[in-house]
C-alpha cells in the first residue's frame, strides 16, 4: 500500500510539474559557443518547445535583424545556433510545423557584428515571450 501511494504522490508532482512548465513562459537560455551562441529552448532541458515567434534585435541599432513566424503546425525545436558573421534566415531542424522568415524579408542570410549586443525574444502558441540579450 505504501509503494502504491508513493508511486502515485511521484506521477502527481510529475504531472503538475510538466503543467507549470508548458504553462509558464518558454524556456530560454543563451550559452557561448565556438565563434556565436546557442539559443536553448528545451523545456525540461531536453524535451522540443513550441515555438510561435522568434525575433532578434541588435541593441546598438534597435533594428530587427531576424525573425521567424510559425507558417504551419506548431513548430518545436530544442535549439538555435547563431554565429558571428552571415546566418542562415531558415531554421533547419524543426518538428511538426515551419516557419516562415519576415526578417529579413528579401535575403537568405542575416549577418551579427562582433562586439554588439542582441537581444532575442521568443514566443510560445499561448502568446507569453521570454527574452534574454547576448554579445558576440
Amino acid at each position: 500500500m505504501i509503494n502504491a501511494t508513493a508511486r502515485c504522490r511521484t506521477w502527481s508532482i510529475l504531472s503538475l510539474a510538466l503543467c507549470l512548465a508548458s504553462c509558464g513562459d518558454p524556456p530560454l537560455r543563451v550559452r557561448s559557443s565556438s565563434g556565436g551562441v546557442i539559443v536553448d529552448v528545451q523545456t525540461l532541458g531536453e524535451y522540443q518547445t513550441s515555438v510561435a515567434r522568434i525575433r532578434l534585435t541588435d541593441e546598438s541599432t534597435h533594428e530587427v535583424v531576424w525573425e521567424v513566424v510559425a507558417k504551419e503546425g506548431t513548430p518545436q525545436i530544442h535549439q538555435i545556433e547563431l554565429q558571428r558573421g552571415v546566418n542562415k534566415s531558415t531554421i533547419s531542424d524543426v518538428n511538426a510545423g515551419t516557419f516562415q522568415t519576415v526578417v529579413p524579408s528579401a535575403n537568405d542570410t542575416f549577418s551579427l557584428t562582433e562586439k554588439h549586443t542582441f537581444a532575442i525574444t521568443i514566443w510560445s502558441p499561448s502568446g507569453r515571450s521570454s527574452g534574454a540579450s547576448f554579445q558576440l
